[in-house]
């Protein structure tokens, strides 16, 4: 029986960077591309059943697949599984997997079931969930949805983000300006802002 719970990592830095870099480049990496794109769906559907589990109590069963419902603060499957509603909170707990990013996730597992073998909507799927993470960081003031896909620290996803953006010297500046505003009641993006830890945060 299947009893060990494991959640998807996030996604590689330099894979994503990679893949970028090879795309400007218009060099098909297909392995390359399955390979972000795998590892983006496996962590979208780690996403989209924690917070179904925490805002729900349902949780999928690691044996056989069937939903089980918590009852008395237990998780009791008919196959045989069980487990306390704290041990399971345990699994996820600090893992950066609960939050509203599951409506990208669930929009991401569509766009890339729908994309099948195809490089190009391979490519779409990844790049409209990374503009996803983008128009997130330019409009909200919450922490980037971004981490909770990404591997790394805040600030290296974040100029990750940025860099994929391919904004100018220019442009950049006038996004600092306005982070700088929102900065006011957002302290982690202050913090990182007064650090110096965004690229061109000390451009005169």
């Amino acid at each position: 029986m299947t009893t060990k719970i494991k959640w998807a990592d996030r996604v590689p830095q330099e894979k994503i960077r990679a893949l970028y870099k090879s795309d400007a480049k218009n060099f098909q990496d297909s392995e390359l591309a399955d390979e972000v794109g795998c590892g983006f769906y496996a962590r979208a559907e780690s996403i989209v059943k924690v917070n179904r589990a925490h805002n729900t109590a349902t949780a999928e069963c690691p044996n056989c697949g069937a939903d089980v419902v918590c009852g008395a603060n237990l998780y009791a499957c008919e196959c045989g599984w069980n487990m306390t509603a704290k041990d399971y909170h345990d699994t996820y707990r600090k893992k950066q997997l609960v939050g509203g990013m599951y409506v990208f996730a669930k929009k991401f597992m569509s766009d890339w079931e729908h994309a099948g073998g195809d490089y190009s909507k391979k490519m779409l799927a990844i790049d409209s969930l990374i503009h996803e993470f983008h128009w997130h960081m330019d409009r909200f003031v919450t922490r980037p949805v971004a981490i909770n896909f990404i591997e790394g620290k805040l600030a290296s996803v974040w100029n990750l983000i940025i860099e994929l953006a391919g904004y100018s010297k220019e442009t950049y500046k006038e996004k600092m300006e306005s982070w700088l505003k929102k900065s006011k009641d957002t302290p982690w993006l202050r913090e990182l802002i007064e650090k110096g830890s965004l690229h061109y945060a000390l451009l005169p």
